[in-house]
Order: structure tokens, then C-alpha cells, then sequence
């Protein structure tokens, strides 16, 4: 009898340790930057200068402007909508996770209708810039990181 106690407790001690860390695993926290790129003048958005070098590097802007940020936490299969300008909205769906990756579904739809949609798979704590749609003067980029 007290071995089978034992065992109990054993038992519900590891999973009061391992549960929680399941549990934490499952939600995806998101930073979404929102960035007009163009071409008008050179400009560079002071709160984009930890990222700058890296945007120059893939696109060949001369003015980067943030134009919104936000966060979403989202489990497994969970979508969470961004507002973007122009009357778009980004939907971003985690549907899984591989090794230190996490795979989404980004889509952006106007009045109703799916203008763009695409699957990224995100280092954990990485960042990915995606090129969206035109917007005034230039194109929207989406700059994606997984916290």
C-alpha cells in the first residue's frame, strides 16, 4: 500500500511538471509588423532601425515606413485577423509545428475576398518579411516574427 501511494505521488508530481510546459508550448505569440515600401524618397522609419539592413537586403526600396504593429497569441488551428490599410485584413493560422519550427497559414482578404495567401514555416523566435499588395505609393510588407 504505501509503495502504490508512492507511485501516486510520484506520478502526479511529474505530470504538475510536464503539463504546464505542454500547455505553454501550445500557444504561438506573433509580432506583426506592418511596413510601406517605396521608392518616393529615400526614407527609413526610425523604429524599423533593427530591421532596415535585413529589408534592404531582400527588397530594393529606398523608403521604409511602419505603418502598424501587433501581437496575436494563437493556439494550434486558432486564426487571429490583423487589420492592414486599405481595407485589408491578415488572417494568420498556426496549423503545426516541426523541431524549432512553427508552420501558418498568412491570407489577406478586401471586401470579402482572398486577395493573397501563402504558408510559411518561422523559426521559433525567427523573423520572415513577406511582400503583400500595392498600397499608395509602393507595397506593403509584412514583417512575421514568432516570440
Amino acid at each position: 500500500m504505501p509503495l502504490r501511494i508512492f507511485s501516486i505521488l510520484l506520478l502526479a508530481a511529474s505530470l504538475m511538471l510536464i503539463l504546464p510546459t505542454a500547455w505553454a508550448a501550445d500557444n504561438v505569440n506573433i509580432g506583426i509588423k506592418t511596413i510601406l515600401a517605396s521608392n518616393d524618397k529615400q526614407y527609413q522609419d526610425p523604429q524599423l532601425k533593427g530591421i532596415i539592413d535585413e529589408l534592404q537586403t531582400v527588397f530594393r526600396f529606398t523608403a521604409y515606413r511602419l505603418l502598424g504593429q501587433d501581437r496575436l497569441s494563437l493556439a494550434t488551428g486558432e486564426t487571429g485577423n490583423v487589420s492592414l490599410p486599405g481595407g485589408r485584413v491578415l488572417s494568420v493560422t498556426p496549423t503545426g509545428s516541426r523541431g524549432n519550427r512553427t508552420q501558418m497559414d498568412l491570407g489577406i482578404t478586401k471586401a470579402g475576398r482572398r486577395i493573397f495567401e501563402t504558408r510559411i514555416e518561422l523559426l521559433n523566435r525567427g523573423t520572415i518579411t513577406v511582400g503583400g499588395p500595392r498600397h499608395e505609393n509602393g507595397f506593403l510588407l509584412l514583417n512575421i516574427t514568432s516570440e
